[in-house]
């Protein structure tokens, strides 16, 4: 044994193994072991060494029938030639592995390297913390695992086998690599490389790049396998993970058990790709792979694209998705799926039609039936007859409409079929939910008006007890109106508000005039029988006279502007729900005549009242894309009636006045009418005769005040008001 002397203060000073001998054996011979040295200068070893540091300047040489165990290589050297070496632990510096060496349980991190090159093999190898390792021409490694942030490199020639990912990085560059278990961290195979076997779990990616090849991968839930342009896989297995067809990549042969599979624009699939157990696969490119679905999974159609082969059992084909616009660089609004043959059964189409264009399903030989189609409504206009789908030797009973009908603009539609064409075919005799739901709207303004309006009749009905001076009044409505004239989506318009009004009494010589100024604010809750629902908040300003002739003679004479402001969300094809908001601007007055004739303290008045009301037109947009011209709201009102009451004294300063109405009312305007989609015009009528009936009491409460209450119940051909409430307060001052 030869040794050599250095400078050992230094070293133990610095070095973490401070017991070690600063001396080591330059050469240690067959038959010889050595332990705890520190080598900074070359050593050649033929025999056995043990718990040894390499550092900087050190190299260490093992050669044919020498051996290494638990050795730290912290910035030097190590080369190992025919030789088994265990434990090794590559800190800094470089080892290379040469000729039939055979390294076990090394450890690379903090910037090691280690070489594996030609019949070389590692085992067991863990690599972390930005250690790296080489598998060179002819080098081969076992069971290696590169933890985060550690990197293994297989280059041409050079084998890995069962590697473990978790975290770190592999790039097989013109390699192989059989067996790998990616947990996390990436695979990254190009320039030649090839994979098999492998393994993708929850966090694991694996990307084929230029000149890259996998096949016999297996993609569980949370993995995923990227072929990039220039790489090809074959036989891949997806249990819930993600499959990736880039531009100008192929994939050959995959299989789906759940999990989600993208084909870009110019990506090729090959071969086949069933999909089963809900899996789903979004094309960007058709394809001449045999496609099957079964067991609910779905086909997304990214662009128009063209198939050779389909099969679909119990499973969809969506012409859109959430991705559209990540996976075509031209995304059209409608699309054709063609396919030259085929097969399905028990399975969905969900298709798009907005006016006179829409998407289409061509088939050149079709077998199957029971299959859905599902068309979204739409609002927009749309023709007498649209060309929806081509299959051709299909049967009756191939497809049907979902519901039965669709709704596209103003009209109902169905699915006919005509030789081996399909088409949807307008009724217009039917009336979609979003038409009759525009009609309903364009007559909220006139019904809210109403009974706004009557509120303040009644307020001038019951001005008798009013004494010179001036009046403040108040008074409570709610309403429960129904309108359904027939061609309108039937609603029910609840109405809950107040209307104030401030004013003055005058005597004359022949009997008292008042006058004065009203406003007032309601919230209006409409539900339609579809389901539509909108809230119409109503505000209103107005002035009102009243003259009382001795006599018993009274006209009284009102004028009113109304600001609606309304939002809706229309029910369309029973679950789609298209929104829209809008404000009108009303104007209406009423001019009424009645003859109070006295029965010693009961009274009767016959009266007669006219009322006009106007609501300005709007155009309304739908979210659906259904434009309305709303026409204007005209409302022409004729009635005649009659009120029969007492007056009862109740103590020494306080009346009642119990009192019954009972009138016939009529709306004379019969044309109105409504525009959709600058098309279609609709006649809105609401004419027709109503019965109003009503109790009510008015009781006056000392000199200055009095009480108000009413109840009433209207009914018509078109109209009901089973409860309207209306109840106040007036003083006089």
């Amino acid at each position: 044994m030869f040794k050599k002397k250095v400078i050992s203060t230094l070293i133990l000073s610095v070095l973490p193994g401070a017991g070690f001998s600063a001396d080591f054996t330059e050469k240690v011979n067959q038959g010889t072991e050595v332990k705890n040295e520190v080598i900074n200068d070359r050593q050649d070893v033929y025999g056995k060494i043990l718990d040894s540091t390499i550092t900087t300047g050190g190299h260490q040489y093992i050669h044919t029938g020498g051996s290494a165990s638990n050795i730290v290589l912290n910035g030097g050297k190590s080369t190992v030639t025919g030789a088994l070496i265990d434990n090794f632990k590559i800190l800094s510096g470089i080892q290379k592995l040469e000729s039939d060496a055979i390294s076990e349980n090394a450890y690379i991190a903090m910037s090691g390297i280690q070489h594996v090159n030609n019949n070389a093999t590692a085992v067991s190898t863990t690599v972390e913390n930005k250690g790296r390792q080489y598998i060179n021409a002819g080098g081969r490694s076992e069971n290696t695992t590169v933890n985060s942030d550690g990197t293994q490199y297989v280059y041409k020639n050079g084998m890995s086998n069962k590697t473990i990912i978790n975290g770190g990085a592999v790039f097989v560059r013109g390699g192989t690599a059989t067996n790998s278990t990616i947990n996390s961290g990436k695979q990254v195979v190009t320039e030649g490389g090839t994979t098999s076997g492998d393994t993708i779990n929850k966090g694991g990616y694996q990307n084929i790049g230029v000149n890259g090849s996998a096949s016999n991968v297996t993609v569980n839930t949370g993995g995923r396998q990227d072929i990039n342009t220039g790489g090809y896989a074959k036989d891949t297995t997806v249990i819930g993970g993600q499959y990736d067809i880039d531009p100008n990549a192929t994939g050959e042969n995959v299989s789906f058990d759940g999990g989600v599979g993208f084909i870009h624009e110019a990506g090729v699939l090959a071969g086949y790709a069933t999909l089963k157990n809900g899996a789903e696969i979004y094309m960007a490119e058709g394809s001449d792979a045999d496609i099957s679905l079964s067991g609910q999974s779905n086909l997304y159609v990214i662009n128009s694209i063209k198939n050779r082969n389909m099969n679909l059992n119990d499973s969809s084909v969506h012409f859109r998705s959430s991705f559209d616009n990540d996976l075509s660089t031209d995304l059209k609004e409608f699309k054709t799926l063609s396919v030259d043959k085929l097969d399905s059964s028990n399975s969905s189409f969900f298709m798009k039609v907005e006016g006179m264009s829409g998407d289409f399903l061509d088939v050149s030989e079709f077998s199957g039936t029971n299959n859905t189609v599902n068309i979204k409504g739409s609002g927009k206009e749309s023709s007498d007859g649209y060309h929806l789908i081509h299959a051709g030797n299909s049967t009756n009973d191939a497809f049907k409409l979902n519901g039965d009908k669709v709704e596209l603009g103003s009209y109902v539609y169905t699915l006919e079929k005509n030789n081996d064409d399909w088409y949807l075919k307008q009724h217009s005799d039917q009336l979609s939910s979003s038409a009759k739901a525009a009609l309903s709207m364009a007559s909220y303004a006139s019904s809210i008006f109403t009974n706004e309006f009557h509120t303040i009749s009644d307020r001038l009905n019951n001005s008798l007890t009013d004494i010179e001076g001036n009046h403040v009044w108040g008074r409570f409505i709610s309403s429960d109106y129904r309108v359904d004239n027939g061609v309108n989506d039937p609603y029910k318009l609840k109405q809950n508000g107040f209307e104030y009004g401030i004013g003055k009494t005058l005597p004359t010589e022949t009997g008292d005039i008042s006058f004065g100024v009203s406003a007032g604010i309601t919230q209006n809750k409409i539900k339609e029988k579809s389901g539509t629902h909108s809230d119409v908040d109503s505000y209103s300003i107005g002035l009102y006279a009243s003259y009382i002739h001795k006599n018993g003679l009274y006209i009284d004479g009102l004028i009113k502007g109304n600001r609606f402001d309304t939002n809706s969300k229309v029910i369309v094809d029973s679950v789609d729900v298209a929104t829209t908001e809008f404000k009108q601007t009303g104007f209406g007055s009423a001019l009424e005549v009645g003859k109070y004739t006295w029965f010693d303290k009961t009274f009767f008045v016959p009266y007669t009242r006219a009322e006009y009301f106007i609501a300005r037109s709007e155009d309304v947009s739908l979210s659906n894309g259904m434009k309305v011209d709303l026409g204007n709201d005209r409302s022409f009102k004729g009635e005649i009636g009659a009120k029969l009451g007492t007056n009862l004294n109740v103590g020494q300063s306080a009346k009642i006045t119990p009192y019954f109405k009972i009138s016939i009312e009529n709306e004379f305007i019969d044309d109105n009418s409504v525009n959709i989609n600058k098309s279609v015009k609709i006649r809105n009528d609401n004419s027709g005769t109503v019965g109003n009936y009503s109790l009510g009491l008015d009781a006056k409460i000392g000199k200055n005040a009095s009480l108000f209450s009413e109840v009433g119940y209207s009914k018509g051909s078109n109209i009901e008001a089973p409860l309207n409430i209306k109840a106040g307060v007036r003083v006089l001052f």
